[in-house]
């Protein structure tokens, strides 16, 4: 196994487990996916919680293509192309991920982002693999 294919599979364990003490094992909930890329970690949080929805952002409309070619056919995964440092989110959500993305960030982007973030998440930030440090 590549040392990315294990940071993934540890930062989804620390996503499985907040998610099931966060909810005492319920699976229905709203997640965030910030980031979400090709919607690969996404996915792999959705084989353990299949009736979970998702809302996937990114500001790559070709990422947003294959995401959604990765969850064809279902209804639980919504898709927006967009910045998710300046979009206006509609929904509350119980859960918010990402992985690969924030890092990309400088501090103070990422500070305004976690302050937002706190606007539309019901509970608290899910940071599996995030690392709060000046860039």
């Amino acid at each position: 196994m590549t040392a990315q294919a294990t940071n993934l599979k540890n930062m989804l364990k620390r996503a499985g487990d907040y998610i099931r003490r966060l909810h005492n094992g319920s699976v229905n909930s709203r997640i965030l996916d910030l980031g979400a890329g090709t919607g690969l970690f996404a996915a792999f949080v959705r084989q353990k919680y299949p009736q979970a929805e998702f809302t996937l952002i990114d500001l790559s409309e070709e990422m947003m293509k294959v995401a959604r070619l990765r969850f064809e056919g279902s209804e639980q995964v919504e898709y927006i192309s967009a910045d998710y440092t300046n979009y206006n989110f509609e929904h509350k959500y119980d859960i918010v991920i990402s992985s690969l993305s924030i890092h990309h960030l400088t501090h103070e982007a990422k500070q305004g982002l976690f302050h937002k973030v706190r606007l539309v998440e019901k509970q608290r930030l899910c940071s599996c693999g995030l690392r709060l440090q000046k860039s």
